[in-house]
């Protein structure tokens, strides 16, 4: 299947098993463009050689185009756009490199980051008139997988500051959720962060917050160490939509805030995941307040005090996110 017009484009599924088969011979030159040349990813080159036309949605991953095929008898050229559709298109990328986890002679694949739910058109064209071919054109996602993407190396939570994560690039999870709110044992995949044992004392009240634009995310809490074979922990708590007096956000593009509150053990440390069935950008911060109900927490600062980026706001129960940053503050 194939398409010589942008308008036209195949759709096509990231990391699907099932090359897409298709052509240059016999397709249109100019590839919908008034030049003859472009220049994109530091390189000159012919856009009015005959080319085919294919769009996929970005994810926020790292993407990478390939035209690796046993039958395919010349090397082509991929250009990369995105653009809300074919009137309003940028160049990305453009490359003729050999794909190297290609085992046929004849290949290309050309890689770029992308922003989740934008647009992409992939242009497989020929280098020059003289050489068009067949190819088999796959689209997979190459993007390396986050530091804390198994449980052994969690990153450590620091009380009151955001750290901001992604579960891009992560692997399933086979760890099972056997909180009584969440009964699943699905892998899916998650990132791993550490409240160490000495950041807890007996009796406090340890809370997790997180704000993510995707409604997809979900966040458990183990006590104990769940990694390894020699595994010695129970589900501690399974996070929770916030309530109407807990927001996400100064707008409406992140709509999702979760949290999770127990009571803690002396000298015991807390694992936290997040996890989902997509892949997103979150903020996860945590905070501890002691039973005395003073409104001061451990460090003496009162709880309804919220201060970043330059700016100091207060708020009664709330988390802010601005950017890739969360803001906290509780009313306790």
């Amino acid at each position: 299947e194939e398409s010589d017009a942008c308008q036209d484009a195949v759709s096509v599924s990231v990391d699907d098993n099932s090359p897409i088969a298709s052509t240059t011979i016999g397709a249109s030159s100019g590839g919908g463009f008034d030049i003859s040349f472009n220049q994109c990813g530091g390189e000159t080159f012919d856009v009015g050689t005959p080319g085919v036309w294919f769009t996929v949605e970005g994810t926020g991953a790292t993407f990478k185009a390939s035209t690796c095929s046993e039958t395919g008898g010349v090397s082509h050229r991929i250009t990369i756009y995105s653009g809300a559709d074919c009137d309003s298109t940028i160049c990305r990328n453009s490359s003729t490199v050999e794909d190297p986890d290609c085992p046929y002679p004849y290949s290309s694949n050309a890689q770029w980051m992308t922003n989740p739910g934008e647009r992409y058109f992939i242009l497989v064209h020929d280098q020059d008139t003289t050489e068009s071919g067949d190819f088999e054109l796959t689209v997979a996602d190459v993007s390396e997988p986050p530091v804390n993407d198994a449980c052994e190396t969690a990153e450590i939570l620091m009380e009151l500051e955001t750290t901001t994560g992604s579960t891009i690039g992560s692997a399933p999870t086979a760890v099972l959720m056997e909180c009584e709110n969440n009964p699943t044992s699905a892998a899916t995949p998650g990132v791993w962060y550490k409240i160490p044992a000495s950041a807890a004392d007996k009796g406090e009240t340890i809370s997790v917050f997180m704000c993510s634009d995707s409604i997809d995310l979900e966040l458990a809490v183990f006590a104990g160490n769940p990694c390894g074979e020699a595994v010695d922990f129970t589900c501690q708590e399974t996070g929770a939509a916030m309530g109407h007096n807990f927001q996400c956000a100064t707008n409406d593009n992140v709509p999702v805030a979760i949290s999770a509150a127990w009571n803690s053990t002396s000298q015991i440390e807390y694992y936290v995941l997040v996890y989902g069935t997509s892949s997103a950008v979150f903020g996860v911060t945590f905070t501890r307040t002691s039973s005395d109900n003073d409104g001061n927490d451990d460090n003496g600062t009162t709880n309804d005090t919220v201060s970043g980026a330059g700016e100091t706001r207060i708020w009664k129960g709330g988390l802010y996110w601005l950017g890739s940053l969360v803001f906290l503050a509780t009313a306790i």
